[in-house]
């Protein structure tokens, strides 16, 4: 019987298939991975740590402008959560100098696309950007790898995230 159960050992080991798994920084596989509802939430609330009770993903990732010859970013993965908060997530493998300027300008379209001439500004909604980066970010050395920011860190009131905001 011993020798069988080691045979079946064996016999298991050598018939294993390897699997390569795929890199979730990978802009599509991040893209395909957070296109499920449920797997954003549950990413939305850790990062957030509140509790989010729905997130629809299926949402144009194109950030136009006004005119014609705007600069149109197009975003990772833009999601609305708890049906009412604007969010986009963007995975950077690597840290470049205009980052912070440039999650600027996307933050400030999605939020000022949710009005429309003639709307009040009461309409205006939350909106969330959410930076996943895999390299530090200079300016922010000594901070821990997971911050929140309110134009300055929520709990750090000392470091300014940019001076493009006064």
């Amino acid at each position: 019987m011993e020798k069988k159960i080691n045979n079946n050992i064996e016999n298991n080991k050598t018939n294993k298939k390897e699997f390569k798994l795929l890199d979730p920084k990978n802009d599509v596989v991040f893209q395909m991975l957070f296109s499920n509802n449920d797997i954003t939430k549950g990413l939305v609330s850790n990062i957030l740590k509140e509790e989010v009770t729905s997130v629809k993903t299926n949402v144009n990732k194109q950030l136009l402008g006004n005119n014609s010859d705007d600069k149109v970013g197009i975003v990772d993965l833009r999601a609305i959560i708890n049906d009412n908060i604007e969010c986009e997530i963007e995975m950077q493998m690597l840290y470049f100098k205009n980052f912070i300027p440039r999650f600027l300008h996307y933050w400030s379209r999605l939020y000022s696309s949710q009005l429309k001439e003639g709307e009040d500004y009461d309409l205006l909604h939350k909106t969330i950007f959410i930076a996943i980066i895999n390299q530090n970010v200079p300016r922010l050395k000594g901070l821990p790898a997971h911050t929140a920011w309110k134009i300055r860190e929520a709990e750090n009131y000392g470091k300014i995230l940019t001076d493009k905001i006064s």
